[in-house]
């Protein structure tokens, strides 16, 4: 995500709220990975800290600290592991009881699976769940456009079967197939590579989450 968009949120209630939104999935990611378990969003106290901690990860960053999301991603696991050492000081608590299963009947719960799968299916191609996020476009054109050609993509068996092979987008056949432009498609490599495989693999939940986002710019609901 571009720092100067993040540096303008800390005066932009409405964009830093945007920002939130878009990496959710970030906070639960990181969460999950501290506890060793997944984190309910529903009245979970972990994915509240992990919230506020995100919040001020936007209040905090500038563009000396890198890439926003390893950023971001190191202010949550921070603040979570120092409330569970606080937890642990008062009421004898180990890291190991936060680890146990929870029962969460929370419709979240099925995001666990999804991200789980994300994550090993984009390693194949040496890219992170994070990176979903990271490479996110700022300007609603330019997503919009992302998800169309993603998704015409996924449908495509000849660029499917050149993804898998080559490990990297196939740049030259989606130019031929879809008129894109060179530049266009190596400037949003890493963000559409993740929707292509979201759209191929049927992740319905992060399917929606990615349109949705969408949608909520084009209303100006932020």
């Amino acid at each position: 995500m571009d720092s100067q968009l993040i540096i303008e949120a800390q005066k932009n209630i409405e964009l830093k709220n945007e920002i939130i939104e878009k990496h959710i999935p970030l906070v639960i990611h990181t969460v999950s990975n501290v506890l060793g378990r997944y984190v309910c969003t529903y009245n979970s106290y972990e994915y509240s800290v992990g919230l506020l901690a995100l919040d001020e990860a936007i209040d905090k960053y500038n563009s000396d600290k890198g890439s926003f999301s390893n950023f971001a991603i190191m202010i949550i696991r921070n603040r979570v592991i120092d409330e569970i050492r606080k937890e642990k000081k008062h009421n004898t608590i180990s890291l190991e009881d936060y680890k146990q299963p929870i029962e969460c009947e929370s419709p979240d719960y099925d995001l666990k699976e999804e991200i789980e799968d994300i994550t090993k299916e984009l390693s194949i191609f040496r890219i992170s769940f994070e990176d979903l996020v990271d490479s996110s476009p700022k300007h609603y054109d330019t997503r919009s456009r992302c998800i169309v050609v993603s998704e015409k993509s996924s449908k495509d068996e000849g660029i499917i079967k050149l993804l898998y092979k080559k490990l990297k987008l196939p740049v030259k056949e989606i130019i031929n197939k879809f008129n894109e432009t060179k530049r266009f498609l190596y400037n949003n490599k890493s963000y559409i590579t993740c929707l292509i495989i979201i759209f191929y693999k049927d992740f319905d939940i992060m399917k929606n989450w990615v349109i949705g986002t969408l949608k909520d710019d084009q209303n100006g609901i932020i």
